[in-house]
């Protein structure tokens, strides 16, 4: 896969407000976006602790979420590995009934596993570590908090 192609899909961590949870303040999802277009594919655990699922959404605009608070860019995979995609989180294990456990321990989870896996179709960034990205979703939280632009709307900025 040829890094940075405009054909590949890019994988970007998407962050929601979370109020009222016991330990997280922000909902992650996987965001599967084309350059330059605001349609996502959104891939994220749904539910609640005994009734965690996979779940795939087609969004038509990523800025349209509710309470979207940030993102943070953290790969791509090969145009065609849209299903591939979806079959390898779907096969990622979910934990029921453990308070510690939730949304972004399964997404941290699946984004190590297919950084072990690499290879022609996906490509996770290499300065992904879980501190990493809990520090660049901060910076992007306090941007939103301050009303100030977060990735998301960076990236479309002054496009209609």
């Amino acid at each position: 896969m040829t890094s940075q192609s405009s054909n590949n899909l890019h994988l970007v961590v998407a962050q929601q407000d979370l109020p009222g949870h016991h330990r997280r303040t922000e909902h992650w999802a996987l965001a599967v976006m084309s350059p330059g277009n605001r349609s996502v594919h959104l891939l994220q655990l749904a539910g609640n602790m005994d009734t965690f699922h996979f779940e795939t959404l087609q969004v038509p605009d990523v800025l349209a979420i509710t309470d979207l608070c940030g993102g943070c860019h953290v790969g791509e995979i090969a145009a065609d590995g849209l299903g591939r995609l979806i079959d390898k989180l779907q096969a990622q294990p979910i934990i029921h009934c453990d308070r510690m456990w939730d949304c972004q321990d399964w997404l941290l989870e699946a984004l190590r596993a297919l950084k072990e896996e690499g290879g022609g179709w996906v490509k996770i960034d290499s300065w992904l570590t879980e501190r990493d990205l809990r520090s660049r979703l901060k910076e992007e939280r306090e941007l939103w908090e301050s009303a100030e632009d977060h990735y998301f709307e960076r990236m479309f900025a002054g496009k209609a």
